[in-house]
C-alpha cells in the first residue's frame, strides 16, 4: 500500500500531539502515534525526528541516533533540535560538532527574525547590555521576546556541561578552562535572562576553589535566577537545571536564597523539596540542622519509590552518609527502615489490587452461573 500523503501542517499537528503525550508521560501512546505517522510518511524528516524523541524516552538511544541521522540526511539545514538531541546522545568530537551545527541553525533563525522585524519597522536596537540596567520593566519586555536567543543560550550551556565532565574525568583536580568560560559568556550574550548560565558559572568558580567568585556570579545575576523577582523565568526550565542552580546557591553559602528557592519552586515536588532541604541543612550545619537534615533525606528516599526522580539512589545515600558521619552514626543508619517501609507499602498496594481483581472475577463467575441456571 502506498504511503498516505499528509501536508506538512498535518504532520506538524500530529507531531505536536506526540510531544503532548510525552509531556504527560504517556510514552506508550506517543510511540503508537509516532509509529502510525511513520507508516504514513516514512520519508518525512520531522516524523523520523519525532519518533527519535520517543525512543530516547524509552532509553533506546542507539535506535534514536539512527533515526536522527536519517532525519538529518534528509533535511540537514532545518531544525536545530535534532542536532541538539543527537549531540546529547553522542560524545567527544561528534557531540561538539552537532552542537556547533545547532548553533549555526539558531543564528540563521535569529537573523531571519531580526530581518523580519526590520521590514515591519520594529526597533531592533535594544541590546543585551541594556537589559542589565535597573529598569525591571525593560528587562521583562526583552525576556518575553526571547525565543531562539534562549535556545541558543541553552546549547552553549550544554557545551559548558560537556566541558565540565571532560575536565573532571581527565584531570586529578579541576583546572581552569578557557573554552568552558567562553561557552558560558556566549550563553550570557545570547540571553541574559537564562538562569542556567549563572548556575554553571558559579559552579565553575566553586570547582576552582574560589568561593567568593562563585557567590559573586550569583549575586550579579539575581534578576535571572531569583524566583521572587521573576518566577515566570522558570516556565520552560527543566527540573535538573533548577536543582543545579539551587546547589550553586547552597555551595556559595547563600542559604537564605536557597531556602526561598526551595520553597518557591519545589513546592509541588515533595521529593525534590526534601532532597534539597537535606542538602541545605547539611551544608549550613547549625545546631539541630543535622537531625532535621536526616529526616528530610530519609523522606526523600521513601518518596523516590513513588515518584519519577532525576536523582538516583546512590546520590541520596551519599547525602545520608555525610549526615550520619556528622551525627557519629553508622553510614546508612535509617536507610533500611524507610526503604523497607516503602517496599512494604508497594507490596501492600499490589496485594490490594490483586485482591480486588480476584473479587471481580468471583463476582463475574457467580453472575455467569446464575444466568446459566436461569
Amino acid at each position: 500500500m502506498a504511503p498516505i500523503r499528509l501536508t506538512p501542517e498535518e504532520i506538524q499537528e500530529i507531531i505536536e500531539d506526540i510531544h503532548c503525550k510525552l509531556y504527560v508521560d504517556d510514552v506508550d501512546e506517543a510511540l503508537k502515534i509516532s509509529n502510525d505517522l511513520l507508516k504514513k510518511c516514512p520519508n518525512s524528516a520531522p516524523a523520523l525526528e519525532a519518533k527519535a524523541y520517543v525512543l530516547h524516552e524509552l532509553n533506546e538511544d542507539e535506535e534514536a541516533i539512527k533515526l536522527l541521522s536519517e532525519s538529518i540526511a534528509r533535511e540537514p539545514f532545518s531544525n536545530f533540535e535534532k542536532y541538539f538531541l543527537r549531540g546529547q546522545l553522542l560524545s567527544g568530537e561528534a557531540s561538539m560538532n552537532d552542537y556547533e551545527k545547532a548553533i549555526q541553525i539558531l543564528k540563521v533563525e535569529i537573523s531571519k527574525e531580526k530581518c523580519a522585524k526590520e521590514l515591519k519597522g520594529e526597533s531592533t536596537e535594544m541590546t543585551n547590555d541594556e537589559t542589565e540596567e535597573d529598569d525591571d520593566e525593560n528587562w521583562e519586555d526583552v525576556k518575553q521576546e526571547k525565543n531562539y536567543e534562549r535556545l541558543l543560550s541553552k546549547v552553549y550551556c550544554q557545551i559548558a556541561c560537556e566541558l565540565f565532565m571532560k575536565n573532571t574525568s581527565t584531570n586529578e583536580s579541576f583546572v581552569p578552562d578557557g573554552k568552558l568560560v567562553d561557552a558560558l559568556e556566549e550563553a550570557r550574550k545570547s540571553d541574559v535572562t537564562y538562569p542556567e548560565t549563572y548556575g554553571l558559572m558559579s559552579q565553575y568558580h566553586f570547582m576552582l576553589g574560589n568561593k567568593s567568585a562563585a557567590k559573586q556570579a550569583l549575586e550579579d545575576s539575581r534578576r535571572a535566577w531569583d524566583p521572587l523577582l521573576n518566577k515566570s523565568n522558570y516556565d520552560d526550565l527543566e527540573t535538573n537545571i533548577q536543582k543545579q542552580i539551587c546547589e550553586a546557591l547552597i555551595s556559595s553559602e547563600l542559604f537564605s536564597d536557597a531556602k526561598t528557592y526551595i520553597d518557591e519552586l519545589f513546592e509541588e515536588e515533595p521529593f525534590l523539596q526534601n532532597f534539597m532541604s537535606a542538602k541545605l541543612l547539611f551544608h549550613r550545619g547549625n545546631g539541630d540542622d543535622m537531625e532535621k537534615a536526616k529526616e528530610y533525606i530519609l523522606e526523600s528516599i521513601k518518596l523516590a519509590e513513588e515518584e519519577e526522580t532525576s536523582v538516583d539512589l546512590e546520590e541520596m545515600c551519599d547525602v545520608l552518609r555525610d549526615i550520619n558521619e556528622k551525627l557519629g552514626k553508622e553510614e546508612l543508619d535509617g536507610f533500611d527502615e524507610v526503604y523497607q517501609e516503602g517496599e512494604e507499602e508497594e507490596e501492600s498496594d499490589d496485594e490490594e489490587e490483586a485482591g480486588a481483581q480476584l473479587e471481580n472475577e468471583l463476582l463475574s463467575r457467580a453472575a455467569e452461573e446464575e444466568m446459566d441456571e436461569d
